[in-house]
């Protein structure tokens, strides 16, 4: 479900490698000796803007695969004006997930504004013998995605304090298919059935990431746990920081009895610093939930008389519990005979 966008030139284009002498380079053909192969071998596809120009202005479009795209390869081998102007779109409004593709030319050197940044050299002649060195890359981008570090965008480098739109606050999912999970969210037979199976559809679409958002909500409020966690796994995968995914995945889990992927999710909401307000507040809660729980299940195992009372007083899972509800427990009064 990983999308790429390639921008590049299209078709044959001459090039000057000296004041007085000019090449042709074919960059369809670059295009299958290095970018498909190495994408390929990543399991992935790319899409161009060739795709959807048939149906006329493709701007729409081509601006939401810049933002909302997991990945972007550019080739700026040449002075390509819709290159440069789709590339900076892509730097102004995502930190991560760019790929710069050049060959040299003599006495040409990179752009100013880019001779900082980390670009794939190939051959122009010889493209294939830089699919391995490609195909690294792609893994390697896609894995920083994520984790936090660096941005590969210089414009988010020189200024960290700059904030990140939501991409999928800009994907649009079709009527039809919303209409579709209310309807099988409605039914009160197979209804888990035909959610399970509109997930398997959006996983083979553009816009499927938010689709299976719509499919795991309605599995959980379904209480269809073992689906939903599928559902939300999958949308992790590209996205592991991922804010509602993870609090999903941990009310999820702990309804499947495993409260430490259940708090694992949990501490990984709250190590990540886009989330705030209400959503640390419900991190933390569940969080406190699954202590508390697992202490309970803990202590219950033990003797009655014996074992429970200075496990009553010295449980490290239950002071943790307490201090993550923010609040005293009232001691027990009781005997514990």
């Amino acid at each position: 479900m990983t999308s790429v966008f390639i921008v590049r030139p299209f078709g044959k284009k001459r090039v000057a490698v000296t004041e007085k002498q000019s090449v042709e380079v074919d960059f369809d053909a670059i295009d299958q000796a290095l970018i498909k192969p190495a994408l390929a071998a990543n399991g992935l596809e790319g899409e161009t803007t060739e795709v959807i120009a048939a149906a006329g202005n493709i701007r729409v479009d081509m601006f939401e695969m810049l933002i909302t795209y997991d990945l972007v390869i550019a080739d700026i081998s040449i002075d390509n004006a819709n290159v440069f102007y789709e590339l900076g779109i892509r730097h102004g409004l995502r930190p991560k997930g760019t790929i710069l593709l050049r060959f040299s030319t003599p006495g040409k050197d990179t752009p100013f504004d880019l001779k900082t940044d980390r670009y794939i050299a190939y051959g122009r002649n010889d493209a294939g013998a830089a699919v391995a060195l490609l195909t690294q890359s792609i893994k390697e981008t896609l894995l920083s995605l994520r984790e936090s570090g660096r941005p590969d965008s210089p414009v988010f480098g020189l200024l960290p304090a700059l904030s990140v739109p939501d991409p999928a606050s800009l994907v649009v999912v079709p009527r039809a298919f919303q209409e579709a999970v209310e309807q099988a969210e409605a039914q009160t037979s197979d209804g888990a059935t035909t959610l399970a199976l509109l997930g398997d559809e959006a996983r083979r679409v553009r816009w499927g990431r938010e689709g299976l958002r719509l499919v795991g909500r309605a599995q959980r409020r379904l209480s269809a746990f073992k689906a939903a966690r599928e559902t939300w796994e999958a949308v992790r995968k590209d996205l592991s920081d991922d804010i509602e995914a993870n609090l999903m995945l941990a009310t999820i889990y702990q309804r499947l009895d495993n409260s430490v992927m259940a708090s694992q999710a949990c501490r990984r909401v709250l190590e990540n610093k886009a989330a705030q307000g209400a959503k640390r507040a419900d991190a933390h809660s569940q969080l406190a939930r699954n202590e508390k729980s697992a202490w309970v299940k803990d202590f219950a195992a033990l003797r009655p008389t014996t074992d429970r009372c200075p496990r009553r007083v010295s449980g490290g899972l239950h002071r943790r519990s307490q201090r993550l509800l923010f609040r005293p427990q009232r001691p027990w009064t009781r005997s514990c005979a």
